[in-house]
């Protein structure tokens, strides 16, 4: 860049990640266990995010009647879907046991879009192969098809050392009125100093949401 900055772009496909409201328990508890370097944790927070994206208990309580014409309005109906499953890889912040750098790791990897119970692996980047226990270049690429979900992600090293980390989930083909239409935007870690220091602090921001 003009400043001497270095910025890396590159495109995820959505059907190579782990989908949080999609993926079996198995694939959640190797996923976790790997990343987090301890099977206990990775099997509870496998168990909380299946919990978490369960329907809600107790659904008659939602409803109201009203007084005028005595009809029962059912409340819940509209608000099952998003209330039982995860609508933002971000509500991965309200399962316990996930702590901020844990969160960090598991975004890169994780999806609400894909449908799929284990990622596609001609789709999965180097790193979740990895993770997963995958030999490496085993499978050719996959061609990214459309209409489908995809993350851009810009990350741009200042001469300092700050990260500078951009992130937009983009959806190909969702309307029939547009190309493409941007889901959420995200912004992470902006950090002076080492990558020891990501790692050790907060996000200053995680996402901004349209």
């Amino acid at each position: 860049m003009p400043g001497g900055e270095q910025a890396d772009i590159v495109i995820e496909q959505e059907v190579g990640k782990i989908d949080l409201n999609a993926a079996s328990q198995p694939i959640l508890e190797r996923f976790f266990s790997t990343l987090a370097q301890d099977k206990t944790r990775g099997g509870r927070i496998a168990q909380n995010i299946v919990n978490f994206r369960k329907p809600p208990q107790g659904k008659d309580a939602g409803n109201q009647t009203t007084a005028s014409d005595n009809r029962t309005t059912q409340t819940n109906a509209a608000n099952d879907a998003k209330s039982s499953s995860f609508s933002s890889i971000l509500e991965l912040d309200q399962i316990d046991g996930m702590s901020p750098t844990l969160l960090r790791s598991a975004m890169r990897h994780t999806t609400t879009l894909s449908g799929r119970p284990e990622p596609v692996p001609e789709a999965m980047t180097p790193a979740l192969r990895l993770l997963m226990g995958l030999e490496l270049g085993r499978t050719d690429l996959r061609r990214p098809a459309l209409p489908g979900h995809f993350t851009v992600r810009a990350d741009v090293r200042a001469n300092d050392g700050s990260l500078y980390i951009r992130e937009a989930l983009v959806s190909f083909g969702a309307s029939s009125t547009r190309s493409y239409t941007i889901r959420e935007w995200r912004r992470g870690d902006i950090v002076d100093g080492s990558i020891d220091a990501l790692m050790a602090r907060e996000p200053v921001q995680a996402c901004i949401k349209f």
